[in-house]
């Protein structure tokens, strides 16, 4: 086995085994969904809006330069932190700070004059939390312009597992470890988080970072109405502007024909016949050439006029994938009881 491959010693499972199930009448429950008062939180809906002052400095100013920062607010906390000492980088968070705390917070992260300025989109939003604090940490007043600042760092956030999304997370888990209210599992994750992202392989630490953070609120949720504001005045105040990727002039190329399509029908017709060889239920044999056939009237459809950039082209595609994987896998299983079952 190649190294990327192996297993770490004492490595615990991502996932729970049927065994660590519980049965409720004709459902099956696993041990996360048994803790109480969860509910759902939305990163785009919920979360986002809270990390837009980590967004913005990630958008403007690039992501060395924003890190660095992110890292000089988290050293406020004290090391070691027996918990009590819980700054929360949202912005709900740094707006129910006390004064003294939520200056000091604020003055750290708009120290510098290009941190000031890529901020200042912030002061467009009337109800940001802290607004005033915030305005006088950055010294300087919103214009019309700034909305455009504020939607390319919104944009690049938006999708929950881009990298500068990431980054806004894993501001949160951060906060939330060294405050003393996150308890990680090893040293190894301890230094994961701790020496983001210049520790550990990435490709694992990114998505461990994104389950962290996302568990944050879910039994516990930030009660402020922030969120819903942010959105609001982004509704009222800027014009949606939708590109639909369906519309896109993609040029196309035709690599077949309908007529060829049909020869090919009629030739897998009689093929079909000249390898029958029982009146007697063959599943096997009904379903492979039940999915060639089904296959082929959808291909037959597809290269129809028009169709190539139509909703029903996508569905046609994504079912001819369904064929392919399914016939995959029972060929792979060979198993009669799984032919006779698809059958």
């Amino acid at each position: 086995m190649s190294k990327k491959g192996k297993k770490r010693k004492g490595a615990q499972k991502a996932y729970t085994e049927l065994a660590g199930h519980q049965r409720e009448k004709k459902s099956l429950v696993p041990p996360f969904m048994k803790v109480g008062n969860l509910r759902p939180m939305s990163w785009t809906n919920d979360r986002l809006p809270e990390m837009l002052w980590c967004a913005l400095l990630l958008s403007q100013m690039g992501r060395g330069p924003a890190l660095a920062i992110f890292r000089k607010v988290a050293k406020l906390i004290p090391q070691p932190n027996d918990g009590k000492t819980v700054i929360d980088p949202t912005h709900s968070g740094l707006g129910s700070l006390d004064p003294v705390s939520r200056e000091k917070v604020l003055s750290v992260i708009c120290s510098e004059e290009q941190a000031r300025e890529s901020l200042r989109p912030l002061l467009l939003l009337g109800k940001l939390p802290a607004r005033e604090c915030w305005l006088k940490a950055i010294g300087q007043l919103a214009s019309a312009e700034d909305w455009e600042a504020l939607k390319a760092a919104v944009a690049r956030v938006l999708y929950h597992q881009t990298q500068e999304a990431t980054d806004c997370r894993w501001v949160r888990v951060l906060f939330r470890v060294l405050s003393g209210k996150f308890v990680l599992r090893s040293r190894e994750e301890a230094r994961e988080i701790l020496e983001y992202p210049t520790y550990g392989e990435q490709e694992k630490v990114r998505p461990t970072i994104r389950a962290m953070e996302g568990v944050l609120d879910a039994a516990s949720p930030l009660a402020s109405t922030w969120p819903k504001d942010f959105w609001e005045q982004c509704l009222r105040d800027t014009d949606c502007k939708a590109v639909h990727t369906m519309e896109a002039n993609i040029p196309t190329h035709v690599a077949t024909t309908r007529a060829r399509v049909r020869q090919v029908r009629d030739a897998l017709a009689e093929h079909e016949k000249k390898s029958l060889v029982t009146t007697d239920v063959d599943a096997m044999h009904d379903a492979v050439f039940g999915f060639a056939a089904y296959a082929l009237s959808i291909l037959d459809e597809l290269i129809s006029l028009g169709n190539s950039t139509a909703i029903l082209g996508r569905i046609g595609l994504r079912t001819l994938l369904e064929c392919f994987i399914t016939l995959s896998y029972l060929r792979r299983e060979n198993n009669p009881e799984l032919w006779a079952g698809y059958r």
